[in-house]
């Protein structure tokens, strides 16, 4: 077991005291709470406390599940004795750094020549040719509660029962779906969306400070869907343009069932038999978004229509699997009857 934290390392020699309280409540040695000059004493004393918390399955000052405040903390680390089953522990959580383990001129090698690591070949052991005596399961979890497991741990295969589920849905706000906030990262629209830099290097417009506020219409919707592929060549330069209109118009409506009929019914969709069929896809997903696109979120809100967007986006997706080419990019098969219809 190699024991290293570097986060707070600093290069010292045994000539160089340093003073000041860097490190964390209950692994930092008595003489870095009082504000005294150390040099290496405290690292001792960290490994002592993880000694002690590996033999003793708690920290050497407060017990499993204790709450305390820091102080109360410096107060046990400086004042209180600690209960030992081993003496090693005892020897390098000394309160006098003087007679600490490891802090007199032998450094290190005192450590080494202690009972504790009698019959201990070093060398063999630092070339990894000593087999442990317990080798843990790298997909286990070694905790009595998985709520112990802290909060930026990587632990893999964490097997969490009804009380912990129960426990993390009180984290959750409801503000946003959790399905639909995963159907935006699945379908990574954001990482088109957000621009922050042009090609050269500035920021680009509505980011730079300096430049002067827009006079654009806030009541029109800013549709997103430029983004998503459609064709900028000049063959559907057109087409482009009268999707935008038609989003932009059916972004600022006040309930989904006009939205439906925007798309089923207007004289723009009914020319084409394949438009018709977009439409009735759109509209059948947009019945699943009435929850969602209600007044508030549709009046100006840019939230509304970015759900608005993604929910055509998803359509136009789910069609284009079915026919042959994008909506508005390649050939679309005719529809030759009503049934027919009604099947794609």
């Amino acid at each position: 077991l190699r024991i290293s934290d570097l986060g707070l390392a600093v290069e010292i020699d045994h000539h160089t005291a340093l003073k000041g309280r860097v490190g964390t409540a209950g692994y930092m040695a008595p003489e870095v709470i009082r504000g005294e000059r150390y040099t290496f004493s405290p690292d001792w004393f960290g490994l002592g406390c993880i000694v002690y918390e590996m033999i003793m399955g708690q920290s050497p000052f407060r017990k499993r599940r204790e709450r305390l405040k820091r102080e109360e903390i410096d107060r046990r680390v400086c004042e209180d004795a600690e209960v030992y089953n081993q003496r090693f522990g005892d020897t390098l959580l000394q309160k006098d750094k003087s007679k600490r383990l490891g802090c007199d001129e032998r450094g290190a090698l005192a450590v080494k020549a202690h009972p504790w690591f009698h019959g201990m070949n070093w060398k063999r052991l630092e070339a990894g040719l000593i087999e442990p005596p317990f080798t843990p399961d790298p997909h286990a979890v070694y905790a009595k509660d998985v709520l112990d497991i802290e909060q930026f741990s990587t632990v893999k295969g964490v097997k969490i029962e009804a009380e912990d589920i129960n426990f993390y849905r009180k984290f959750c706000s409801g503000a946003v779906s959790i399905p639909w906030q995963q159907e935006m990262l699945e379908t990574e629209c954001f990482d088109d969306l957000n621009i922050f830099y042009n090609p050269d290097g500035t920021l680009v417009a509505n980011l730079d400070e300096n430049m002067p506020p827009s006079n654009e219409d806030s009541s029109k919707s800013q549709c997103c869907f430029p983004f998503f592929g459609f064709s900028a060549s000049s063959s559907h330069h057109n087409s482009q343009k009268n999707n935008r209109a038609k989003y932009d118009a059916i972004a600022n409506r006040n309930n989904a069932a006009d939205i439906s009929n925007d798309f089923t019914r207007s004289p723009t969709q009914t020319t084409s038999p394949a438009s018709s069929v977009t439409g009735l896809v759109i509209a059948d997903h947009l019945e699943g978004l009435a929850p969602h696109l209600d007044t508030k979120i549709l009046s100006n809100d840019e939230s509304g229509r970015a759900l608005l967007d993604l929910a055509v986006l998803r359509s136009q997706a789910l069609l284009s699997s079915s026919l042959d080419g994008p909506i508005g990019g390649g050939k679309i098969p005719s529809i030759s009857n009503s049934n027919e219809h009604s099947q794609q």
